[in-house]
């Protein structure tokens, strides 16, 4: 929950993700047709930390995204983003993801530009084990 008056510290796009986490939880292996993969980054001791699941169906694409993370509504909702953006997507297209386009979407202060960061080592490390 915002602070009162931290709303007007953040701009509408984080305001409404963060109201809507959508995508926050986790997923497990229910069926044949499907896997998960999992990654993760940063630590909770840091101030920010992401575990990423990917359902990964019909071998090369991305079904279903959840995520489990600890941190400031603009990470929170930097994380939705990745998570939306994630769904349907090829496995192969993971790359195409900035984490800049994000920071400019949310409007994320430079002194967080870590924490995107942090979610840009969770995807790569969920790359590395989608595709090895």
């Amino acid at each position: 929950m915002l602070k009162p008056g931290a709303e007007f510290d953040y701009n509408s796009r984080v305001r409404e993700l963060f109201a809507h986490l959508q995508h926050a939880g986790s997923l497990a292996t229910v069926s044949d047709v499907a896997k998960v993969v999992s990654a993760s980054a940063g630590a909770r001791q840091q101030g920010a930390g992401v575990e990423l699941f990917a359902e990964i169906r019909q071998a090369a694409h991305i079904h279903t995204v959840r995520y489990q993370a600890y941190g400031c509504p603009h990470f929170l909702a930097a994380c939705e983003c990745l998570a939306i953006w994630l769904e349907g997507r090829a496995i192969r297209e993971i790359g195409q993801w900035h984490w800049r386009d994000v920071e400019a979407e949310l409007q994320v202060p430079s002194a967080k530009r870590a924490r995107l960061l942090l979610l840009d080592d969770a995807l790569q490390a969920l790359h590395r084990k989608l595709t090895t």
